[in-house]
């Protein structure tokens, strides 16, 4: 597997990705990913990240919840993908591309604690066009020794008017 990306380019974007659930009645769970910035390659993404933990569940310690690294695993997609397709990154501007990861395969051999200094991976494995606008991308995403592999259906909005750089 190759863990090496080349000729990134380097996004400084103060970022929180935020998550919060609960498991039992009044009993929230919560963390914060606290992005200072991305890099983004030929099909790969990278976050550099903090993070935070709470939880008012008894007996929790503080570890990384795999549903935080899915969920920012769509923002470090849709960063490759707009070098994909040679479209700008805005943040602000409007979105370029709808993604719903489908098939995932998750796997956590160790709870992660580290809270600074971590880094999620993201490569693009394949890209495959189904018709126009619409993409399947397979994806793999790391953190540490968590891992997760999907297939994600995608499709380009209106104001990504691209050709079809992935046949």
């Amino acid at each position: 597997m190759n863990t090496e990306a080349t000729d990134l380019t380097v996004i400084e974007e103060q970022h929180v990705s935020h998550l919060e659930f609960n498991v039992m009645p009044g009993r929230s769970v919560r963390e914060d990913l606290l992005v200072r910035e991305y890099r983004v390659g030929h099909r790969y993404a990278e976050a550099h990240f903090d993070r935070s933990y709470s939880s008012a569940m008894a007996k929790s310690p503080s570890h990384l919840i795999f549903l935080s690294v899915q969920v920012h695993s769509q923002k470090l997609l849709y960063m490759a993908l707009c070098r994909e397709f040679d479209l700008p990154y805005d943040p602000d501007g409007p979105e370029l591309f709808k993604m719903w990861p489908t098939k995932l395969d998750v796997r956590i051999p160790t709870l992660i604690a580290d809270e600074e200094g971590l880094v999620q991976q993201l490569w693009i494995r394949d890209l495959k066009r189904v018709r126009d606008g619409v993409y399947k991308a397979f994806v793999e995403t790391r953190v540490g020794s968590m891992q997760i592999i999907g297939e994600v259906p995608t499709f380009l909005m209106a104001a990504a008017n691209v050709g079809n750089a992935a046949a």
